[in-house]
């Protein structure tokens, strides 16, 4: 199977981290420009704003998007530095790349060389601001089950705050885990799996989510993961504080995403309260079989993520999959040019993964899918300059799109379906 690059998921509507950044031609001037943003931020000990000037294809410490950026927001503050004087030592133009090498000097680690390397629309391509020791995340196993691909397999389960919650056994322990199609790979509650890195090679720090940030990162070593018979043995699974999403009733032990399920169509059955990892060599049999009617819609793998165009107001507008969304999720600007589609507005509270929440504008939206109507859902709005940046969607269907149906999604053929 295709590797697929890791990244952490924000369960509102989840993911991490890039924007678009307009400029059409490679300009010294406004390359060095962003430089001078990067070390503020790391006098600052804060990335925030860099996200803008990172290109779609960003890299950092061996790492592609998402979670490039995401090792680009923990290590500077775990730096904790602050940059002396910098200056221009070197540049080279090759390959459609402008290539800028910088002089630093840190307060406590003194001099060192800094690299930055600009695409043609001027975004960062790549950045080296130290010899990192963040590649130690590298050390991550596939997290794709061993053995051949089973026919059929039905997972139970409950929900969760409208996310689904199944049971995983972790080392002979079952526990509860929320299955998470906005997540691109399993991830481990640091509250209940301690990290097996050492301390002073942790990429901890901080990432930018939705609402919200997103606590240390770390490794921890499992023996063996199943989930409905489906595994995984021997490997380093990430791990970080998912603290906030465990209740006084239910404990949340980690999420199951992506990289787990990849092989597989799944059918996310909300009538029946079960997932169903179907091969892809059998599903037109299972369909067969159950006297369905499949519509088939076109969709777009978008890095992990499935996206399908849908109509909303009259205006074509791109929507990733998640089922680790409780809401629906769309940006600012559309609820600004269209306020007249959106219905019963008011102010909620949104959260996701890590501590706090943020109070946004909730709203009723009427959206089509292929032939499909979802009539009044209530959709969130919010910044969705990172999620588009790094996704290129425009928006997350969630629990509103999914509950009551049974939503199949061919992640091999590109292709999604009600199942009626």
């Amino acid at each position: 199977m295709k590797k697929r690059s890791k990244t952490l998921k924000f369960l509102i509507a989840a993911l991490l981290l890039t924007a678009s950044f307009g400029a059409k031609a490679q300009d010294l001037d406004q390359c060095t420009k962003v430089v001078d943003k990067f070390m503020t931020a790391v006098s600052n000990h804060s990335v925030e704003g860099l996200e803008a000037y990172l290109a779609p294809d960003f890299t950092m410490a061996g790492q592609q998007q998402p979670i490039a950026a995401m090792v680009l927001a923990q290590l500077v503050p775990q730096m904790n530095e602050t940059v002396k004087s910098y200056e221009l030592a070197e540049q080279n133009s090759a390959g459609g790349k402008l290539t800028l090498k910088y002089n630093v000097t840190y307060t406590n680690l003194g001099s060192q060389t800094a690299t930055f390397v600009f695409g043609s629309d001027n975004l960062v391509k790549e950045c080296e601001l130290i010899k990192m020791r963040a590649a130690v995340i590298q050390q991550g196993g596939t997290e794709a089950p061993q053995g051949e691909l089973k026919d059929l397999v039905r997972i139970p389960f409950t929900f969760h705050h409208a996310i689904p919650m199944v049971k995983v056994t972790v080392d002979g322990e079952e526990r509860n885990f929320l299955f998470d199609s906005g997540a691109p790979m399993i991830l481990l509650n640091s509250e209940y799996y301690e990290s097996s890195l050492d301390s002073t090679m942790s990429v901890g720090g901080m990432g930018h989510g939705v609402v919200s940030n997103v606590g240390d990162m770390g490794m921890h070593h499992v023996e063996s993961l199943d989930l409905g018979g489906v595994r995984i043995e021997n490997q380093d699974l990430m791990t970080t504080n998912l603290s906030n999403l465990s209740t006084k009733r239910e404990k949340i032990y980690g999420l199951i995403g992506f990289s787990f399920f990849s092989q597989y169509d799944v059918l996310f059955d909300y009538v029946k309260e079960e997932i169903v990892f179907i091969n892809p060599e059998k599903t037109d049999s299972y369909i067969a079989e159950h006297k369905y009617n499949a519509e088939w819609i076109p969709i777009m793998l978008r890095q992990h993520v499935a996206s399908v165009e849908c109509y909303v107001d009259g205006l074509p507008v791109r929507m990733g999959i998640d089922c680790g969304a409780q809401a629906n999720l769309m940006g600012t600007d559309f609820l600004e040019a269209r306020r007249d589609a959106v219905s019963g507005k008011r102010t909620n509270d949104l959260g996701g993964v890590g501590e706090g929440s943020s109070k946004v504008t909730m709203g009723k939206v009427t959206l089509y899918i292929g032939d499909h109507k979802f009539k009044r859902n209530w959709t969130a709005f919010s910044d969705m300059t990172t999620i588009k940046g790094a996704l290129g969607v425009d928006g997350l269907i969630g629990f509103q799109v999914l509950n009551g149906k049974r939503t199949l999604i061919s992640y091999k053929n590109q292709k999604m379906t009600f199942l009626e």
